[in-house]
């Protein structure tokens, strides 16, 4: 909904070249909307760290405790972002190409997969958490 190309850096190579940045909006407020949506996720996010980090100093968690726990917290991020994301909304649901009908027919779309080798082996040590 908030229709910037930049939000699409995960997406396949060709899914980056075939969006097209849009000034028009599909209803009444829908940047808005999903500026907040962004802005829930990012809190949703930051709430769970702050929770997993108070709840571990309650308990008198050691470092690799934390390390273990935060470790975990971040694979089961991954994990429902594969899942959800990648396989659900990108490859069979095909609900990006409802509001970007513009990518539709790229191969990457049928693959799934497509990027979770990187998510799984490079992420970890290159953007943790990141959204």
């Amino acid at each position: 909904m908030v229709h910037k190309k930049a939000l699409f850096s995960s997406a396949p190579k060709d899914v980056q070249v075939a969006i097209k940045e849009r000034k028009e909006e599909r209803f009444r407020g829908a940047r808005i909307f999903g500026r907040k949506l962004i802005i829930i996720s990012i809190i949703g996010i930051a709430c769970a760290v702050f929770f997993a980090a108070y709840d571990g100093i309650r308990h008198n968690f050691t470092l690799w405790q934390f390390f273990l726990r935060f470790l975990i917290m971040y694979y089961i991020y991954k994990a429902f972002d594969i899942i959800c994301f990648d396989w659900l909304l990108l490859t069979k649901s095909r609900f990006f190409q409802h509001y970007y009908p513009e990518i539709e027919g790229c191969e990457s779309l049928e693959k799934f997969g497509f990027n979770r080798k990187s998510q799984i082996i490079i992420a970890p040590y290159t953007h943790g958490f990141a959204v």
